[in-house]
């Protein structure tokens, strides 16, 4: 199954409508946009977030609902189209987080789904919990809580039956730091494999410590290369998180700027413990398509 945009349900462009987000891409370009709006100084402070990565970079693209709007599919296509694939495993029920929650897209939508569940919302960014809060109102969601909170402030509690991660662990570190400890090329398959057996990661140890022994996790990052794609499966297994390859994909967004799509990988997991070795993981990594063979 390849999730590209025709992967979408008709239930989730009703969401999208629901909360007054865009249906589809915007035409213009959002940062020239951006600077119409609100000048060229905050315009090339966002452009040299964006080039070093700095997350605070949300805080200028959600200041408004507006400026959310502009940015959504840039920024969420990819969380967009892991959505079939999340209704698909029937596993959002009972006390759901989602952890680095941005501007609370996915975290609505599951609530507006799976009215039964409650869904926590934790996010570092003011402005990110403000517009999901307006979202939640759109929506009249009574079962969502929002927490403005770092990761590393947030206590592990072993609570949920569900956490999810939308695009979090990249932005967290690099995880492929085993490199400089046993000299590997960092993309070769020497270095996936030990990345796959010998990872360790905090934010893998914070994703496990908040689940619950029969609950799974649904992970969407943008892991590009088959050795940070082993760091973080090996990063979960080792704190006590086991990622079902049957169960897990692809969702390829397009990238206008790249004229072709993005390959990021959804990982399904629970604690229920999988053999997992480094041909299983080829096998798996090479039978889906690549962005350029994807229509």
């Amino acid at each position: 199954m390849n999730l590209t945009e025709r992967s979408l349900t008709f239930e989730i462009f009703d969401f999208l409508e629901l909360v007054d987000l865009p249906l589809r891409e915007y035409e213009d370009d959002p940062y020239e946009w951006f600077e119409n709006e609100f000048g060229e100084e905050e315009r090339y402070a966002l452009g040299e977030m964006a080039d070093s990565q700095d997350p605070t970079q949300y805080e200028l693209i959600w200041q408004t609902h507006e400026s959310m709007r502009r940015f959504f599919w840039p920024l969420s296509a990819s969380t967009l189209l892991s959505l079939p694939h999340l209704i698909k495993q029937d596993i959002v029920h009972g006390n759901v987080v989602d952890i680095g929650s941005g501007m609370g897209f996915a975290a609505c939508f599951m609530a507006w789904k799976w009215r039964d569940c409650h869904v926590t919302a934790v996010e570092l960014s003011t402005n990110g919990r403000i517009r999901a809060q307006e979202l939640a109102k759109r929506a009249r969601l009574s079962n969502i809580t929002f927490v403005e909170s770092a990761l590393q402030e947030y206590p592990p509690s072993h609570q949920f039956d569900l956490v999810t991660s939308f695009l979090t662990a990249h932005e967290l570190g690099s995880l492929t730091k085993l490199h400089d400890i046993y000299g590997c090329e960092s993309n070769s398959d020497e270095f996936a494999h030990i990345n796959l057996e010998k990872y360790h990661s905090e934010y893998a140890q914070f994703v496990g410590d908040l689940l619950k022994s029969e609950g799974s996790v649904f992970s969407l990052e943008r892991l590009g290369s088959m050795a940070s794609q082993c760091a973080w499966i090996g990063g979960l297994r080792n704190s006590g998180v086991f990622i079902d390859l049957e169960h897990s994909t692809f969702v390829y967004p397009y990238v206008d700027s790249w004229g072709g799509r993005e390959r990021l990988p959804v990982f399904v997991g629970s604690r229920q413990e999988i053999d997992l070795s480094m041909d299983d993981f080829e096998n798996w990594y090479n039978k889906h398509s690549f962005g350029k063979d994807v229509s």
